[in-house]
């Protein structure tokens, strides 16, 4: 008996202890790089210690590990091999919008000084008909691009951060990364 609650003790301590989900694909490969998941060419997976996370494309569109962002997939041949039924990927894409749709309150200063208040979604979705940047929440060299209403993750250059005011790559030192602002905001 004494030995099966030690064990739970354990078991318990254990899974306390765990911080965030491990990839064993993410075992060989450089930090903040995007692998591949095996047998779903949809799915790819952010490799960074504790903030590791995976994620998919969008219907339509393959992850593409060398150039590390989802590809429009015009043709239909880049992704056949994946595991997801078709209607499972329509359901899993409508999952990815409604989980879009949970927003986060972000407040920005306008040039006349006065407070401005506009929302932006975890992961952004997108018009077919507009095309357009958001930052990725989470680092600010990464920013998300739709593009004929595909969504794509991009890094900007080493040493170069996403400047969401400006919506373009700049250097660190200047750039106003989302995740900078959001935490000044939260000081107010």
């Amino acid at each position: 008996m004494r030995t099966i609650f030690v064990k739970i003790i354990s078991l318990m301590i254990l899974i306390i202890n765990t911080h965030a989900e491990s990839f064993k694909e993410c075992n060989n490969a450089a930090e903040g790089t995007f692998v591949a998941v095996e047998h779903n060419c949809l799915a790819y997976i952010y490799c960074l210690d504790e903030e590791s996370f995976t994620d998919t494309c969008p219907v339509g569109t393959y992850f593409d590990a060398e150039q590390q962002q989802c590809l429009l997939d015009e043709d239909g041949s880049k992704c056949t091999a994946f595991m997801v039924q078709p209607t499972q990927a329509v359901e899993q894409q409508q999952v990815s919008t409604q989980q879009a749709l949970t927003e986060a309150t972000v407040t920005t200063t306008t040039t006349s000084g006065s407070l401005s208040t506009s929302t932006l979604s975890p992961r952004p979705h997108c018009k077919p008909t507009i095309d357009e940047y958001f930052p990725y929440q989470q680092r600010c060299e990464y920013y998300y691009r739709c593009t004929r209403g595909y969504l794509s993750i991009l890094r900007c250059s080493l040493g170069y951060g996403w400047d969401f005011l400006q919506e373009k790559c700049m250097s660190l030192k200047e750039a106003q990364c989302f995740k900078a602002l959001r935490a000044h905001v939260s000081s107010f």
